[in-house]
């Protein structure tokens, strides 16, 4: 990975140092050398450091803001050397999951209150497609196409020529109408979340440990019984830790860049 961008991104539980993370680039890396975009509004544990150095970022509050960062990033942070941190992943990957059922529980009650499908709001008949012929909405329809949209909407911010951080919430598996580990990314469906783990390289889930919960834990369970994670190991050159305790994510990406020595050793 010595000449490819990272993409790494952080799930757990509040306060359970997610944020915090984006301090630890701007330190390592240097404030114009960081870009934020706050989906949550939640920064209050580093707004000193953002406002202090001046870090550029963006706060969006819908779909068509978050579309707009993304033009914004590309403006100002297409290079190798720059990280782009999107705080509020989960929150992202609902904004277009909503548009899409939203639009289709209105295109729905319109047909419910007896409007042909040929008369339906022009706005909403893009939605039709998720409503079979006999009026019910068509779950296959819907999910697989929620699915798309995640998996298209990574695929444009991993595409740029920075660096990715991302952190999502956490949530247990579903199983069986129940709950239970392992522990996993909180999103709009499994076609979504399928998507999430196939863009990032490495998805560890942090935790808080110590009397007073003041040390970050950051988990990689290989054997994913108790936590989803995913790490691209290179055995040869350096392995990720199933345990890594005050976790630093300017450490961690400094030590998934094989020595000098070694990849001169393997040329």
């Amino acid at each position: 990975m010595k000449d490819e961008t990272r993409k790494v991104a952080l799930f757990g539980a509040n306060s359970s140092g997610k944020t915090l993370q984006i301090r630890n680039l701007i330190e390592a890396y240097g404030a114009r050398n960081v870009g934020v975009v706050s989906c949550e509004h939640g920064t209050g544990t580093i707004e000193s450091t953002i406002r202090s150095s001046g870090v550029g970022m963006r706060e969006p509050k819908n779909l068509a803001e978050f579309k707009d960062a993304w033009k914004w990033a590309a403006d100002n942070y297409s290079s190798r050397g720059k990280w782009i941190c999107v705080d509020g992943g989960t929150r992202a990957v609902q904004w277009w999951s909503n548009e899409i059922i939203q639009g289709t529980d209105a295109a729905f009650m319109e047909l419910a209150m007896g409007i042909e499908r040929s008369k339906i709001t022009q706005a909403l008949k893009g939605y039709l497609r998720f409503i079979s012929n006999d009026g019910n909405i068509d779950g296959r329809k819907l999910w697989p196409s929620i699915a798309w949209d995640t998996d298209r909407e990574m695929d444009r911010w991993v595409g740029l020529e920075c660096n990715s951080y991302w952190t999502f919430w956490e949530d247990e598996t579903w199983k069986n109408d129940r709950k239970g580990l392992p522990w996993q990314i909180d999103a709009p469906g499994e076609g979504s979340r399928r998507a999430i783990y196939g863009t990032f390289d490495f998805i560890l889930r942090l935790t808080r440990d110590g009397p007073q919960g003041e040390k970050i834990v950051a988990t990689h369970d290989p054997t994913g019984r108790v936590v989803k994670s995913k790490t691209r190991d290179d055995w040869t050159m350096y392995r990720v830790p199933t345990t890594q305790v005050d976790f630093n994510l300017a450490n961690f990406v400094n030590s998934i860049v094989p020595p000098k020595a070694v990849l001169e050793a393997v040329k």
